[in-house]
Formats: C-alpha cells, structure tokens, sequence
C-alpha cells in the first residue's frame, strides 16, 4: 500500500481531528464525564465508581510524581507541600 500523498495526509488528518473531536464533545460523551472536561480512561482503582472520578484519580497521580520529582531534584522542594484544585499533595 502506498503512502498518502502530502495533500491526501493533511486531508486524512483533518477527518480523523475533525471526528475526534465531534465525538470527544458531544453531549453524550460530556455527560458520561460528569461534565468535568476530563476525556481519558484515567487510572481506576477498586474504589472507582465513574470516569469522571478515574480522571482526577489519574490527575492526583500525575501531580503526585511530579512534585516527587521536583523534590528529588531539589532538597529544598520538599520544605513545601502543594494544593492542586483542593487536592492537598506533600510528599
């Protein structure tokens, strides 16, 4: 199979951008989120009951490692302890 030609490239990836993002913002796929703007399979544990709440799971730890990091690189980060959206992280 040959590959696309620049222009049939750009134009496949327009469709494929343009119907991502009609389906990422529709009204069903919002409302399964609980309407939070998050749009990923987040990081589920037992306890998690809906995406919205996988997303801020996965948030929590994102920001968590990264403050580690932070401090690992900098002993006078860990002084600190970090509020994200009400979400107290230390390390």
């Amino acid at each position: 199979m040959r590959a696309p030609t620049s222009e049939g490239a750009n134009e496949l990836v327009t469709a494929i951008n343009d119907h991502y993002d009609n389906v990422m913002f529709s009204p069903s796929a919002c409302k399964g989120y609980g309407g939070s703007d998050f749009h990923n399979y987040g990081y589920w544990d037992h306890a998690t009951e809906t995406p919205r709440e996988g997303c801020e799971n996965l948030m929590e730890k994102l920001l968590a490692f990264a403050v580690r990091q932070m401090q690992s690189q900098c002993p006078r980060m860990q002084l600190f302890s970090y509020e994200c959206n009400g979400i107290g992280i230390s390390r």
